[in-house]
């Protein structure tokens, strides 16, 4: 949910917006005249260490054609940087 308000209303009510917010997740629009002006919304959320393999779990996958398709495009670059004698940036 969104709303829009002045900034005057705004600053007349910082903590009431602040907790739409924080609370609520909800956006505020900010006009000064009939121009929004600003956009206060909610910052992501933390995530932990345990949630890591949902959230790959959780990521769209390669067709087999298209990780094959990768894999070609991988190695011919290397193949390139491999035969213009590139100097590896990883070695001391």
């Amino acid at each position: 949910m969104s709303k829009t308000v002045t900034i005057d209303e705004f600053a007349r009510d910082l903590p009431g917006y602040i907790t739409d917010v924080a609370d609520r997740g909800e956006h505020v629009f900010l006009t000064r005249g009939k121009r929004v002006v600003a956009e206060l919304r909610p910052v992501g959320r933390e995530r932990t260490l345990a949630e890591l393999p949902a959230i790959f779990e959780s990521l769209p996958r390669l067709s087999p054609e298209d990780a094959e398709a990768f894999e070609k495009d991988i190695n011919e670059a290397r193949e390139r940087m491999d035969s213009q004698g590139g100097r590896d940036p990883w070695e001391s």
